[in-house]
């Protein structure tokens, strides 16, 4: 799944940029629902490289595999991607600073729940697309 998880990343990197200038050039509010639609065209252009390719549906244990893969590619994406734009569009903004909010407790039990929200959330929507958009490639392939 190695392969497959690979193309994810890829694409999820590549349509996170795209989307990401359309957003700015057209001046409209994306937020997480940009990222999200991101990640589940991502996960699409795995499901096709995989059926193509194996002519078969994933098995349970392929598809919770690529789904955490695909998860964890998302986090050090994003995470990579958020020290850039600190780093060279905002550097006023110190990332120090926003780290050290995480100092209160609160914040970071706040910080820790929501980011488990949305990993579940994220990690059920590229395990379903995944099998369904594979499925579907499958049906139409005959």
């Amino acid at each position: 799944m190695k392969k497959y998880t690979l193309v994810f990343a890829i694409a999820y990197l590549v349509l996170t940029v795209v989307v990401t200038l359309i957003i700015e050039m057209l001046d409209v509010i994306g937020g997480n629902s940009a990222n999200f639609a991101v990640a589940l065209g991502a996960s699409f252009i795995a499901a096709a490289k995989f059926s193509r390719e194996q002519r078969r549906l994933p098995t349970v244990e392929e598809k919770r595999t690529f789904a955490w893969q695909g998860l964890l590619s998302v986090w050090a994406i994003s995470l990579v991607l958020a020290i850039a734009v600190f780093t060279f569009l905002i550097p006023e903004l110190k990332l120090s600073d926003l780290l050290g909010l995480l100092r209160d407790p609160t914040i970071l039990a706040i910080a820790v729940i929501a980011a488990g929200f949305i990993s579940a959330i994220y990690y059920v929507a590229i395990r379903w697309s995944f099998s369904w958009y594979t499925r579907v490639t499958l049906k139409s392939a005959k």
